[in-house]
C-alpha cells in the first residue's frame, strides 16, 4: 500500500474532463487540467456524420415501405439493402467516437494515477457529478440543444470515476466519492458566494478571479480534509495549472506546458 500522506481533489466536467488540485507528501501544491476540446470536437464530428447516414438510411427505409405497398419486390429489396448499409455506416461512426473517448479516459486516468504516486498522494476526493440541468423536463428547456447533447452523451462522469478508481486503487491510492454541491459557486479563498460571468470563470470582488473547475477541485479537497492554502498561493495554483490536450490523430494526451 502507498504510504504517502498527500491529498487531492478532483472535479469532473464537460469542458475540462478533469480538474485536479492537490498537496503532495512534502506540502507542495500542484494542479492539473485535462481539456476536452479536441476530444469533444472529434466526438461531435462523428455524431454529425452518423446522423447524416441515419437520415439517408431512413429515406431508403420509407422507399422500401412504399415499394412493398406497391408490390414491387425487386425495388423493395434494393431499397432495404441500402437502408441496412447506411445504418451500419452510422453505427460505425458512433462506435468509433465511443472507442476514442473510452481510450482517452482510460489513458488520462492512468496518467493521473502515476502522477499521484510520484507525489505521494494517498487520498483523492472526487466530486460525484450529476447532470442537474437535464434531471427534469423543466430544466431541459433552459439549455441549448448542443449542450443537452453533450451532457446526455459525451459527459460520462461515471465512466471517468470508475476508470480513476481502477487505476488509483491498484496503486494503493484511495478514491473517495463526495458531493460537489456548491463547490464551483463559492470563492476558494473567502468561501463567499461568487458570480460566474462565464462558464469557466469564478469572480470574487474581494479575492479576484479563478478557474471555475480548478476552484471546484480545490474546494472539494478543502471541504473534505484539513488542507488549506493562502490566497496568494491559490491564485498561482488555480490560474497556472499543468494543462493536457488530447491529440485524436495520435490518440494520446500531451502537456501544453
Amino acid at each position: 500500500m502507498l504510504k504517502g500522506d498527500g491529498v487531492a481533489g478532483v472535479d469532473i466536467g464537460v469542458r475540462n474532463l478533469i480538474a485536479l488540485v492537490g498537496i503532495d507528501g512534502e506540502g507542495e501544491a500542484f494542479s492539473l487540467l485535462f481539456k476536452s476540446g479536441t476530444l469533444r470536437a472529434y466526438w461531435l464530428k462523428n455524431e454529425k456524420l452518423a446522423r447524416r447516414r441515419q437520415k439517408i438510411a431512413y429515406k431508403y427505409f420509407w422507399g422500401a415501405a412504399k415499394c412493398a405497398e406497391e408490390g414491387n419486390r425487386e425495388e423493395e429489396k434494393e431499397f432495404f439493402s441500402k437502408y441496412e448499409l447506411y445504418l451500419r455506416k452510422a453505427g460505425r461512426f458512433k462506435k468509433k467516437a465511443r472507442e476514442v473517448r473510452r481510450k482517452a479516459v482510460n489513458q488520462m486516468c492512468r496518467l493521473i494515477a502515476e502522477f499521484l504516486v510520484e507525489k505521494g498522494v494517498s487520498r483523492v476526493f472526487v466530486g460525484n457529478s450529476v447532470c442537474y440541468c437535464v434531471s427534469s423536463e423543466e430544466e431541459v428547456k433552459k439549455v441549448s440543444k448542443s449542450t443537452r447533447e453533450l451532457l446526455r452523451n459525451f459527459f460520462a462522469s461515471r465512466q471517468i470515476i470508475n476508470a480513476l478508481k481502477r487505476h488509483c486503487e491498484v496503486r494503493g491510492i484511495r478514491v473517495i466519492e463526495v458531493s460537489e454541491e456548491n463547490t464551483s459557486s463559492v470563492c476558494p479563498v473567502c468561501v463567499q458566494r461568487v458570480e460566474r460571468p462565464y462558464r469557466g470563470l469564478v469572480v470574487c470582488e474581494k479575492c479576484g478571479q479563478f478557474n471555475a473547475d480548478l476552484s471546484a477541485a480545490y474546494n472539494i479537497m478543502k471541504f473534505n480534509s484539513s488542507v488549506e492554502l493562502s490566497g496568494k498561493e491559490l491564485k498561482r495554483l488555480l490560474n497556472n495549472p499543468k494543462t493536457f490536450l488530447y491529440l485524436t490523430k495520435e490518440q494520446k494526451w500531451i502537456s501544453k506546458n
